[in-house]
């Protein structure tokens, strides 16, 4: 199943192909990765792109990383959008113009 994501500021789309299915104790719609690939780069922000995409607890974990940003993961959770900071592992990831 293919689907384009609405806008994440200034990180534009993303698109993946997902997997849906409930979490056995919660119940909650889990989205689970199929497919783990850097789909995008914007020309106008440099190195910035996704760099893994998996399981994060019960939602779905998007990490980004650019030269001059902060490390964030898109985070989509019963429905809902949101940006956080990244945790210290996506660290390992570098821009290419760096």
């Amino acid at each position: 199943m293919r689907q384009r994501y609405p806008l994440l500021g200034e990180f534009g789309y993303i698109d993946m192909m997902l997997n849906s299915s409930m979490h056995p104790r919660t119940q909650h719609r889990v989205l689970d990765c199929v497919e783990e690939q850097r789909v995008w780069e914007r020309p106008e922000l440099p190195g910035i792109g996704i760099t893994r995409f998996g399981r994060f607890e019960h939602s779905c974990c998007v990490t980004f990383a650019g030269s001059r940003h902060h490390a964030m993961y898109y985070v989509c959770q019963n429905g809902r959008y949101r940006m956080e900071e990244a945790p210290a592992f996506v660290s390992e990831f570098h821009a290419g113009d760096e």
